[in-house]
């Protein structure tokens, strides 16, 4: 009895100490960023080789890692590829398949409209993980970059280095050709990934940063064009530009610049926030620091003033789901959902597109403790998060149960459709996003610094008028025309203004304008035609998923 009281006394306190850390799990995980300089340690090893070609008809299931366009001719959400368990499940099946998510009809979340498009290439025997999408003039979708995980490199990802067209109409799929030979040996892995999905209005997305495939503690530096025509390196104007990262949020900020923030990799997660300047090709770091050292997280455009994130991974010990950054005040603040229970308390990785005033979040994955730290179950397939203004000021968010499509959908911002919020406390007026000043967000320090200048200018020289010409705002401006617009698109953070003029290519007129990876750049080598014969690629019968 006596030798065997002090196991029983230290198996007690063991004990309490592992039930401590699991209800703790923020405060008491370190800072692994920190401690090893690499995110691998953070993602769980769930991943099987095992291929699921298919949706299965009447189960919850859920896709994170997929790639994802919004299709406004069909007013269908697609995903491509991914990761596929049932949903609350945290053991994962290669997805090789394609679906979609009718959004021209009302549903509820609980049986959400989703049509299987059967597989995206049977010559893959895999599934393609974090591509970047391209929403073509005639809704035709490209797919281009991402990784592959397949039966014979197993659990192992490999660079994609094929280029895909998904046909809408008849979900035929055909390889463009010629294939990018060097894509092995020079594309990054684990490279950006989309602030929101993809749509029509633009002639070309952007891959930023990554590591190599060969070691993943090597970076690969480099900022790509994408278009139909292949893929390209851009070369940039200036030396000053954000450290290479992975799994980094990149995607249009306004008709002018891009916007890059968070990331991750060997040096460790960074909650920094980068602007292209596409006139110039050069980088500038942003006043705007997010709460969290972040990466895998969404982001949008709101009301003329706001940029909203939404979910990600961190391993800071305090998590903000979401947070907003108000342009008026230059100050991020942790959104509140005022029905929490409604809806996941976390999410990353999923599909993401701004519809009105409501964020349709496709499939996902909670962390493990609800507080960004490492992967856990799956989110639901659908979820929906409506934007409100709180009573008190600022931001607040709502889960909702029930999808109404609007009768115009539109960048306003203000939704015609009949959503019906989880929770029916409390009514707040929502308001609409308009079209300048998002782009005056980038300029917001030139601003500063030009009144400064103009006031020290007048005190000097009061008794001289004066000039016509000056203001440093406007001429500071990148001269860029901007494209029409048209009501019948949704939102994001590209909504206030829509594509620009310049090679590759010019904007498509009555065309949405969306915040993605679907951008511009001025003028880049890039291929000299777009491939002319394209190789189709073997389908599956189309069968109608509707649990």
């Amino acid at each position: 009895m006596l030798a065997s009281y002090p196991i029983t006394v230290w198996t007690a306190v063991a004990l309490v100490l592992v039930h401590s850390w699991v209800q703790n799990g923020a405060a008491a995980m370190p800072n692994l960023a920190t401690t090893t300089g690499t995110r691998a340690v953070k993602r769980a090893t769930d991943q099987s080789s095992a291929i699921t070609p298919a949706l299965t008809p009447g189960k919850s299931q859920s896709i994170y890692g997929a790639t994802c366009a919004y299709v406004d001719t069909t007013k269908r959400f697609y995903s491509f590829g991914g990761w596929i368990t049932e949903t609350g499940n945290k053991n994962y099946n290669v997805f090789s398949g394609t679906y979609s998510l009718d959004l021209s009809r009302t549903f509820s979340t609980s049986s959400p409209p989703l049509t299987d498009h059967g597989v995206l290439d049977g010559d893959m025997n895999g599934g393609l993980m974090q591509a970047v999408s391209l929403v073509l003039p005639n809704s035709h979708i490209l797919i281009a970059g991402g990784r592959i995980f397949n039966s014979t490199e197993g659990t192992a990802s490999i660079v994609n280095d094929q280029m895909y067209e998904f046909d809408p109409a008849n979900g035929a799929v055909s390889k463009l050709s010629p294939r990018i030979t060097d894509m092995k040996t020079t594309f990054p892995l684990r490279h950006s990934l989309m602030t929101s999905s993809a749509v029509r209005g633009y002639n070309s997305a952007y891959i930023a940063s990554g590591n190599s495939q060969s070691d993943r503690n090597i970076d690969v530096d480099v900022l790509y064009n994408v278009t139909a025509a292949g893929i390209a390196v851009v070369s940039l104007s200036s030396s000053t530009k954000p450290a290479p990262r992975e799994f980094t949020s990149l995607g249009r900020f306004n008709a002018t610049h891009l916007v890059l923030s968070g990331g991750s990799g060997k040096a460790g997660y960074t909650n920094d926030v980068w602007m292209l300047d596409e006139a110039k090709r050069a980088w500038t770091r942003h006043p705007y620091t997010m709460l969290n050292k972040i990466d895998q997280h969404r982001m949008f455009g709101w009301q003329d003033k706001y940029v909203i994130r939404i979910g990600g991974y961190t391993v800071d010990d305090k998590y903000s789901f979401i947070e907003y950054w108000d342009a008026s005040t230059n100050a991020a603040t942790k959104g509140t959902v005022v029905n929490p229970g409604s809806g996941p308390l976390s999410m990353s990785e999923g599909c993401a597109v701004l519809l009105n005033d409501t964020v349709v979040y496709m499939g996902g994955r909670q962390s493990f403790d609800n507080q960004g730290h490492s992967q856990g179950v799956a989110a639901p397939p659908v979820s929906l998060l409506k934007i409100e203004s709180a009573p008190a000021g600022g931001l607040q968010f709502r889960w909702l149960d029930s999808f109404t499509p609007p009768a115009e959908p539109s960048t306003s911002g203000s939704s015609s459709g009949g959503d019906k919020p989880k929770d029916e406390s409390g009514t707040v007026e929502s308001s609409g996003l308009g079209t300048g000043a998002i782009a005056g967000i980038a300029v917001g320090c030139v601003v500063a610094v030009a009144v400064v200048g103009l006031l020290l200018y007048t005190r000097r020289k009061r008794q001289q008028p004066l000039p016509q010409e000056q203001g440093g705002v406007v001429e500071s401006k990148p001269d860029v025309p901007v494209a029409s617009v048209v009501s019948d698109r949704p939102m994001s953070l590209a909504v206030s203004s829509s594509g620009i003029q310049t090679a590759p290519g010019t904007p498509i007129a009555s065309q949405q304008h969306l915040a993605d990876d679907v951008l511009f750049l001025p003028p880049v080598a890039q291929p000299a035609s777009r491939p002319t014969s394209p190789k189709p690629v073997s389908r599956q019968p189309t069968n109608l998923y509707l649990p």
